[in-house]
């Protein structure tokens, strides 16, 4: 019926058994589903992890959506038998856009007032207006958001997010105490916006984890997030790929001590190496490590490999797509058996050759604490591949 823009939003809610008991929401007690009546709506509901899908293909109203959200409250719903076995998860996908105030996801989700996980993804279909479309869906999902106080996950995926959309999302995010999980992938944040976010990270004691995914973030903004984010030891994941963060931005790493998981895809070069070497011999706290399409070649992993040793806590290193050769693996090689904790290593999509696969087959039987060695995608002749698969073991999953 919406046939003006073509607007594709996949929404994830994933709630706990308490979001649906009697009371939770707004809608009346008198309303709800009678004992034994079947729900029009529900598609089959899976007992092991109560997935309901829903579409508005069929062209469902408002009102059949609110009545969705009355069965989903009922104490009398199949779904309440495996409440204490699995989580309830509901996905509803629109394929056609209606205006914002018009929305049947948007009225329908204030009603889950004990939300857990938000899950919000926009596609565009290049339609001339799709942005400002966009734009006023977000507006819309800024507002509803103070009312999910008991938010854990929050994921906004490609929206614009301007200045003013930063302030309103701060304002959300201050009254969101319960927040582990911050991801705003792909949403063009400017430096005013991410200056904006970082400010109020201080405010959210539980933040475990903050992504910000291609979001053209380069030095300046992980120099606005590294003084917030080292007053935050609940910090343990950051995600800056996809920006060019440079020597600059690498030299701030640091002071983000509490880091235990560091993602910085597509963002360094080969000439970066030296520097990031650097910061990484001071964050001895990291157990993952991912530094994957960054190009940095032979040189990069040479000077990589030398701090290795000192990163003892470190439990997975991912180098795919970095055109690694044999000299640059026969560098980790030198020095795999001085990383006690290793237990993962991807060098997949990489250059790497014959030469490479047999000094690999040399130290693999030494690192017992290896469990999984990634080599997809290189060009080991198939004689290596399957001696390196014969190297399997209990607990070590080789893949070529």
């Amino acid at each position: 019926m919406y046939t003006k823009f073509l607007y594709i939003i996949l929404l994830g809610l994933i709630v706990t058994q308490q979001a649906y008991s009697a009371g939770s929401g707004a809608l009346p007690e008198d309303q709800s589903v009678s004992h034994g009546e079947t729900p029009k709506l529900i598609d089959p509901i899976q007992s092991e992890g109560l997935y309901l899908v829903l579409s508005n293909d069929d062209q469902r109203t408002y009102s059949e959506y609110i009545e969705l959200g009355r069965v989903l409250r009922s104490s009398h719903n199949p779904i309440d038998v495996y409440a204490e076995r699995a989580d309830q998860v509901l996905t509803i996908t629109q394929k056609e856009y209606p205006p914002a105030d018009q929305s049947p996801l948007l009225k329908l989700l204030p009603f889950f007032v004990n939300l857990k996980t938000l899950s919000l993804r926009a596609f565009y279909s290049g339609v001339s207006g799709d942005r400002t479309v966009k734009v006023k869906e977000l507006e819309s999902i800024l507002g509803i958001l103070p009312s999910l106080s008991q938010l854990e996950v929050l994921r906004l995926e490609s929206f614009y997010i301007s200045d003013d959309h930063a302030k309103s999302l701060v304002n959300a995010l201050a009254k969101m105490h319960n927040l582990q999980d911050l991801q705003l992938c792909w949403n063009d944040i400017d430096i005013a916006g991410v200056e904006a976010i970082t400010g109020v990270l201080p405010q959210m004691p539980n933040l475990l984890g903050l992504t910000l995914w291609d979001n053209d973030i380069d030095a300046a903004r992980v120099e606005a997030l590294a003084v917030p984010i080292s007053k935050m030891p609940s910090l343990k994941r950051l995600n800056l790929a996809g920006g060019e963060i440079g020597t600059t931005g690498v030299e701030a790493l640091p002071q983000m001590f509490s880091l235990r998981n560091l993602q910085l895809r597509y963002n360094i070069c080969a000439t970066d190496s030296k520097v990031l070497a650097d910061a990484l011999v001071k964050m001895t706290g990291l157990q993952i490590l991912g530094v994957r399409d960054n190009k940095i070649g032979d040189a990069g992993v040479e000077v990589l490999a030398k701090i290795l040793p000192q990163m003892l806590n470190l439990e997975n290193l991912d180098l795919e797509g970095n055109n690694i050769g044999n000299t640059g693996v026969e560098a980790l090689v030198g020095v795999l058996d001085k990383m006690p904790k290793l237990q993962r290593l991807s060098l997949e999509d990489n250059e790497i050759g014959d030469a490479g696969a047999e000094a690999l087959l040399k130290i693999i039987p030494t690192l017992t604490q290896l469990q999984v060695l990634v080599l997809c995608e290189s060009k080991i002749k198939d004689a290596l591949k399957i001696q390196l698969k014969a190297c399997e073991r209990r607990g070590l999953q080789i893949c070529v």
